[in-house]
């Protein structure tokens, strides 16, 4: 006989935002994830999937686990996080946020950068299973949660979207992978100047971004107060 499955009833996924990712790797990606939710589903006994909301791979993960008739939980970094959007990207971000079967989990008012690194450790700390969408070499919030997961004695699966390729690398194997603490850290910084300042479009399309977009939805954080930055 086999081995028993492993079973992992939570499941989470922290990626880049889709403006880092080519459009060949946002397909990948979005494919991927729709078959990994329903396959840890019926393999490994996952009920509740959880989603940091980020454009991109936030949001297809958030769509499969629904698809996959899943619970679905949600720690927002920040509120009205989907305001400088593009409208395809804002009106999916709304429709997700009201499928979810709770009030999500909030963690700032504003984009900054220790409300995006406590959003990914709340999630890695109930999870289960961790997947991460993370370019080689890349550094940023990813490269910290990553980090962060290690030093838990977690070993996330990756989701390679440049070699687009799926796996879960050793603990002794990670680190030679991810650049050094010092210079994720500068990049952390850059990356939620990028999240608070960004208008942009369709990465390789030369489009340009439609600019901020007020989120007229009522919203409200009933499930942990909103910490004061």
């Amino acid at each position: 006989m086999g081995a028993p499955q492993q079973t992992w009833p939570t499941v989470a996924l922290i990626g880049h935002p889709a403006y880092l990712l080519e459009p060949a790797a946002r397909r990948w990606v979005h494919r991927e994830l729709v078959r990994a939710a329903v396959r840890l589903r019926d393999t490994n006994g996952m009920t509740r999937g959880l989603s940091g909301m980020s454009r991109g791979p936030g949001l297809w993960w958030a769509d499969a686990v629904l698809r996959a008739h899943v619970d679905l939980g949600l720690h927002l970094p920040f509120l009205r996080q989907a305001d400088s959007w593009p409208d395809a990207d804002r009106v999916e971000w709304m429709r997700l946020m009201g499928r979810a079967g709770r009030a999500p989990l909030v963690y700032g008012a504003t984009p900054q950068p220790r409300s995006l690194i406590a959003c990914h450790r709340a999630m890695i700390d109930e999870a289960d299973e961790l997947l991460v969408v993370w370019q080689p070499g890349a550094r940023g919030q990813v490269c910290d949660a990553v980090r962060y997961a290690l030093a838990q004695g977690r070993c996330p699966v990756w989701i390679d979207p440049e070699q687009q390729w799926i796996h879960r690398p050793a603990a002794d194997e990670w680190p030679t992978f991810l650049p050094s603490p010092a210079e994720a850290a500068v990049s952390a910084q850059a990356e939620m100047r990028s999240v608070r300042n960004r208008r942009d479009g369709q990465p390789g399309t030369g489009q340009p971004g439609t600019g901020r977009v007020a989120n007229t939805g009522s919203y409200h954080a009933a499930s942990r107060p909103v910490r004061k930055n």
